[in-house]
C-alpha cells in the first residue's frame, strides 16, 4: 500500500490497486421469501445484448455471495412461467405470460410487456411474485473475492467498498476519518477497525466529542493534576492516557468547537500531551473519528481534517443498500425473539400471512429511511412488540416510526394509498388473493389494492365466484355433512372464510353447530 506523503495536500488518502472485477452483471436480490433462509440469497446474469433471465419457481438459482447452497425460489404459489427479463439497449425487457404468477413492479401490476429503463434499475425496481416474494433487481458486479463481513449484515455493492476501506484501515496504522449519516454505522466500523488491527488487545476508547464543552476540553481529552485549579482535589487521567496503546473513537466531530479542534490538531501531531497543571507526556494513540455533517460546508477544520483523512471509509445510508433491508429485519426480528422466546413469523404456513409479510417487507425498501439502521431497528423493535401483542404482523398505525407509543394494528394499505381501479383486476386476480388470503375479503382487497366495497361488487358480477351470504342453504348442508363437520373443510371446497361460512351458518338457524 502507498500513502500520500505530500504535506501539501489537503485530503490525504491512502491509495491501494483498483482491484479487477468482471464487466457488470444484472442481479435479483430476495428481500422477502416465506421461508426466511433464503432472504438475502443473489441471481445475477452477465450484461450483454439479448441476455435474458427465466424468472420462475424453479429457475434461476439464487445463492449466496459468499458461498453455499443454490436454490431456486421454489413457491407453490409461483408458476412454472412467471416471468422473462431480457436485455434490450440500456435496459430490461419485462414480459409476464397470460397464465404466469401476479406480478408487480414497485405497487404496479403488470400485465404484459413492462420496459425498465436505465434510470429505474439504477434505482433498483422492486418486484413481487405471486404477492408472496420481493425481489430487488438492479446492476451490479461480479467480485473475485469478497472482504471479511465485520459484523455487518448485507451483501450489497456500497456496504461492500465500505468493507474494503475498513479491511485496509485495520491493516495499518494511519487515522481515520468515518463519514457518513447519523446511524449508517459509523461506530460498528471504528470497532471493526480496532479489533481487526494490530492494537486490538488493547482498550478502544469511545467519546462522543460534540458532548464536551470547549472549556472542560483540555482535562477531558488530556486529564489533570491534583492542585491544577480549584476543585481538582484528586489526578484524572484523559482520554488519551486512557487509550494509550489502544485506540481512540472521536464520534461527532463536526460538532467539536474549533479550540477543541485546535486541540486535537496539536495531539495528533506530535503525539504529546500536557495534563492541566502538569508536565508533557507522550502517547501513542490511533485516532479514529466520525461524522455525519458536511464537510464541505466546514464543519472540520481544513488541518485537522488532513491528519484525520489518512484513510477515509464512507458508510452507506440504508436508501443506498436497499437489498439489504430483507437480512436487516431478518436479523433484528430473530433476536427479539431469541430474548423473547417465541417465533412471530409463520407465513410458511399460512398463505395470508405471507401476503401481508410481503407487503411490509415492500414497504420498507420503499422508504428514505433518513435514521438508516437505526431507524429500521428501531421501527422493527416496534413491530415485534406489537405483532408479539397481538398474535399477528402490526406496524405502528402512525405515520412516525420512532415513536414507541405509536397505535398499532394489523398491517393494512395505508389510507392515504390510491386504488386501483376495479375494472383492472382481473377474474384469475381475484381468484388468486382470495385463495391466498383464505377467502377473507378484507384482506384480499388489500392485497389487491382495491376497496372492500368494490372487491364486493366485482364478486357480485362474476358467477364463478360467490360470497358465503349469497350460498344455498342445501348447498351449505351438503358440503358440510361431506366434511363430516369439519367447518375449515367447508370453506375451502366452498372457497369462502371461515368466519363468513359461520355467520351464514347462523344465519340459516340450524340447531346442529360446525365444529371449529
Amino acid at each position: 500500500m502507498a500513502v500520500n506523503q505530500n504535506p501539501d495536500v489537503t485530503l490525504p488518502e491512502l491509495v491501494r490497486p483498483s482491484d479487477a472485477r468482471a464487466p457488470d452483471s444484472w442481479r435479483l436480490s430476495i428481500l422477502y421469501h416465506p421461508q426466511t433462509d433464503r432472504i438475502g440469497r443473489v441471481h445475477q446474469w452477465p450484461v450483454k445484448r439479448n441476455a435474458e433471465c427465466i424468472l420462475s419457481r424453479h429457475s434461476p438459482l439464487f445463492g449466496d455471495l459468499r458461498g453455499g447452497q443454490e436454490g431456486a425460489l421454489d413457491d407453490p404459489y409461483i408458476s412454472r412461467s412467471a416471468c422473462v427479463l431480457q436485455q434490450q439497449c440500456d435496459g430490461l425487457l419485462l414480459t409476464r405470460p397470460p397464465e404466469g404468477s401476479s406480478l408487480m413492479v414497485g405497487q404496479t401490476l403488470v400485465s404484459g410487456d413492462e420496459f425498465l429503463n436505465a434510470d429505474m434499475l439504477e434505482q433498483g425496481v422492486l418486484l413481487t411474485l405471486a404477492r408472496r416474494v420481493v425481489l430487488l433487481l438492479q446492476k451490479a458486479s461480479y467480485r473475485d473475492r469478497l472482504p471479511p463481513e465485520f459484523g455487518m449484515v448485507g451483501e450489497s455493492e456500497t456496504l461492500q467498498r465500505a468493507r474494503e476501506s475498513i479491511e485496509l484501515a485495520s491493516g495499518c496504522d494511519l487515522p481515520v476519518l468515518l463519514l457518513g449519516q447519523s446511524g449508517s454505522g459509523k461506530e460498528l466500523a471504528a470497532r471493526a477497525i480496532h479489533a481487526n488491527s494490530h492494537r486490538a488487545r488493547e482498550s478502544l476508547v469511545s467519546v462522543n466529542a460534540a458532548a464536551i464543552p470547549a472549556d472542560l476540553a483540555s482535562a477531558e481529552f488530556f486529564g489533570v493534576r491534583r492542585g491544577a485549579f480549584t476543585g481538582a482535589d484528586s489526578d484524572r487521567i484523559g482520554y488519551f492516557e486512557q487509550a494509550d496503546g489502544g485506540s481512540l473513537f472521536l464520534d461527532e466531530i463536526g460538532e467539536c468547537p474549533a479550540p477543541v479542534q485546535a486541540q486535537l490538531l496539536r495531539a495528533l501531531e506530535s503525539g504529546d500531551i500536557q495534563l492541566a497543571g502538569g508536565l508533557v507526556r507522550q502517547v501513542d494513540v490511533r485516532m479514529i473519528a466520525a461524522t455525519d455533517a458536511a464537510l464541505e460546508e466546514g464543519a472540520l477544520s481544513t488541518a485537522l481534517r488532513h491528519r484525520l483523512g489518512g484513510i477515509e471509509v464512507r458508510m452507506p445510508a440504508l436508501s443506498a443498500r436497499r437489498e439489504d433491508i430483507g437480512r436487516l429485519v431478518a436479523k433484528f426480528l430473530r433476536d427479539y425473539e431469541s430474548l423473547q422466546g417465541c417465533c412471530l413469523h409463520r407465513a410458511e404456513q399460512d398463505p395470508l400471512e405471507a401476503v401481508q409479510w410481503a407487503v411490509w417487507i415492500r414497504e420498507l425498501a420503499e422508504r428514505s429511511w433518513p435514521g438508516n439502521v437505526r431507524e429500521l431497528r428501531n421501527h422493527c423493535e416496534q413491530v415485534f412488540r406489537a405483532s408479539h401483542a397481538q398474535g399477528a404482523l402490526a406496524v405502528p398505525q402512525s405515520s412516525s416510526i420512532d415513536s414507541s407509543d405509536s397505535v398499532a394494528e394489523p398491517l393494512a394499505v395505508s389510507e392515504t394509498r390510491k386504488y386501483r381501479p376495479p375494472r383492472d383486476v382481473s377474474v384469475e386476480e381475484i381468484a388468486e388473493a382470495l385463495a391466498a388470503s383464505r377467502y377473507q375479503l378484507a384482506a384480499a382487497a388489500r392485497a389487491l389494492n382495491i376497496s372492500r366495497p368494490s372487491l364486493y361488487n366485482r364478486l357480485q358480477s362474476m358467477p364463478q365466484l360467490h360470497v358465503a351470504a349469497d350460498l344455498p342453504a342445501e348447498e351449505v348442508m351438503m358440503v358440510y355433512d361431506q366434511c363430516a363437520g369439519d367447518l375449515a373443510e367447508a370453506a375451502r371446497r366452498m372457497c369462502v372464510s371461515e368466519p363468513a361460512l359461520l355467520r351464514r351458518w347462523h344465519a340459516m338457524e340450524l340447531e346442529a353447530r360446525p365444529q371449529r
